[in-house]
């Protein structure tokens, strides 16, 4: 048994904490909240919240409760810093005890590693606020807050605690100073407050809690996040501005597929095209990192073409030229065997697996396509321009499709769109976002992981795609692993990991507003499964 006192400024917090408790108790449900019954013999608190893992009564259950709150969890800091607690907690109750109520002794189980008993406020000013009786296994009420084989008795004062601590977490080990120790409160005068921080050990985590909490960290993780701006320094650019590179300023891996690279008889101010071709930090950490990192995966999981896509490219001529910008896996690219078809995309990995389907493709970045001027019969850009993170990138790739198709060539683009289907289980809470990729099978990818990951405790199912809604996206709170499951459980889990890809989802409108102020003329545009899609063709006569 060691004793425990935090410090007066934690103090005060807890009680004004514990207090704002009883205020709030409407918003607690069972189980976090648990009523005492008046029935019981005063033997139980009026009330008790628990958080973290739910250990009430000194038992561990496997009910979901609430996030362990920031006071309990700076003062679980405090004491492991000063060197009270070998650990933070992962279990907390608070309690509130009346005039004349008692606790029955109770045993300090060997799953927790530790107990802390912490009186947080009383309502009497007295010396001695609680009294707390210790023993061993043979202790046992006798009468009306009267026990027999009693220890030691601890006097706290608001601030106050004791620690009960065994040897070893999870193993029938005997606690420090002999048998397994219990505690029992002696009646109570006034109004109490108590706080009890607990550590259970790994190994008594119920499963049915380490399902629950891996679902609700599944849950946080696939949250389409909200990004608070736009990066800065990216001017849009106007109707008016040139639409090419100047030559040789493409990316070092862009191939030359027909002709000797990006020709322009355009004169093209460099100034303005230098902010447009710099790739944003948010878009090379989470598009080109992460399709760098994901591209197996992506080819196993995206080989169905897009009904939408199909049916525009059935309504080419035979012998067209066609370009896909953005190809990703190139499913897309032998769905017509009869038109000469050409792929490019920024993503290394996916080029090569086209290439190995003997596709004919180009690493080739969106801002600078390695084609002649007026190239190509036809265009698709498909789930590409929501990944540009400012307007005038988004601009400078539409302007880089009209000026590789011909007079009268046509394009297809198709973006997801800001507002979902009634039935879609996918909302964004902002038009810039990252959206989560649940990765099914990292093994491959993680001996050089690019991207930035975020570890998860339960994968399952697709990913949030443009062409699926297969994934729900909703807000849940909960502690992080290592503050629940412990360290070893944390390791455990990190196998599986997600990633974020940064999208720029399209308002009503938006992605025509788009087409046309880059000079193409909008044939159809249409909403299909929460996507936004336009088809347009280039005029004859500019």
């Amino acid at each position: 048994m060691a004793c425990v006192t935090i410090t007066p400024d934690l103090q005060q917090r807890l009680a004004t904490w514990c207090a704002a408790v009883e205020a709030g108790l409407p918003n607690y449900s069972a189980p976090t909240l648990s009523e005492g019954k008046k029935a019981s013999g005063n033997t139980g608190p009026v009330w008790s919240v628990a958080f973290g893992i739910c250990t009430r009564h000194g038992k561990v259950s496997g009910s979901l409760v609430d996030p362990i709150p920031p006071t309990l969890v700076d003062i679980g800091k405090n004491l492991v810093s000063t060197g009270v607690l070998p650990r933070a907690p992962n279990a907390a109750t608070v309690e509130r005890w009346d005039n004349g109520q008692w606790k029955t002794p109770q045993k300090h189980e060997s799953k927790f590693l530790y107990s802390t008993v912490i009186l947080a406020s009383s309502s009497v000013d007295d010396a001695v606020a609680q009294r707390i009786a210790l023993g061993g296994p043979l202790m046992a009420p006798r009468g009306k807050s009267s026990f027999i084989n009693v220890d030691q008795e601890v006097e706290l004062t608001a601030g106050q605690g004791v620690m009960l601590s065994v040897q070893d977490a999870g193993a029938e080990k005997t606690a420090i100073g002999g048998d397994l120790p219990c505690l029992a409160i002696y009646e109570a005068r006034g109004t109490r407050y108590i706080v009890t921080l607990r550590y259970v050990a790994n190994t008594h985590i119920p499963e049915s809690y380490r399902q629950r909490i891996q679902h609700a960290r599944l849950e946080k993780l696939l949250q389409v996040t909200p990004l608070p701006s736009i990066p800065p320094g990216l001017a849009a650019m106007g109707p008016g501005s040139d639409h090419v590179a100047p030559a040789g300023t493409g990316p070092a891996d862009c191939q030359t597929v027909l002709g000797e690279g990006n020709v322009s008889s355009h004169p093209t101010d460099v100034s303005t095209e230098v902010d447009v071709l710099a790739m944003p930090e948010v878009e090379q950490k989470h598009v080109v990192d992460v399709y760098e990192t994901i591209a197996s995966h992506w080819d196993r999981t995206r080989y169905k073409p897009w009904p939408k896509v199909v049916e525009f490219l059935e309504s080419l001529p035979p012998n067209s030229t066609l370009a896909d910008v953005g190809c990703g896996n190139g499913k897309y690219l032998g769905v017509r065997p009869d038109v000469y078809t050409c792929g490019s995309d920024v993503c290394k990995g996916l080029v090569e697996i086209c290439r190995d389907r003997d596709f004919e493709v180009a690493v080739c970045d969106n801002m600078t396509l390695c084609y002649r001027d007026e190239t190509f019969d036809a265009a698709i850009s498909i789930a590409v321009l929501h990944h540009f993170a400012s307007e005038a990138r988004r601009q400078r790739a539409v302007s880089e499709i009209y000026r590789i198709l011909r007079p009268g060539g046509r394009v297809a683009l198709q973006a997801w769109a800001l507002e979902q289907e009634t039935d879609s289980k996918r909302s964004f809470p902002a038009p810039d976002v990252l959206v989560p990729w649940k990765h099914l099978n990292p093994e491959e990818e993680r001996q050089a992981p690019r991207a930035e990951r975020r570890t998860l405790a339960e994968v399952a199912g697709e990913d949030l795609d443009s062409t699926g809604d297969q994934s729900q996206v909703r807000e849940s709170t909960i502690s992080s692993a290592s503050d629940v499951l412990g360290d070893q459980d944390e390791e455990a889990l990190s196998d599986e990991v997600v990633y974020t890809r940064y999208c720029h989802v399209f308002a009503e409108g938006e992605l025509e507003q788009l087409v046309t102020s880059q000079g193409f003329i909008v044939d159809a545009a249409f909403f299909d499964r929460s996507n936004w899609c336009v088809v347009a063709h280039k005029p004859l006569h500019v």
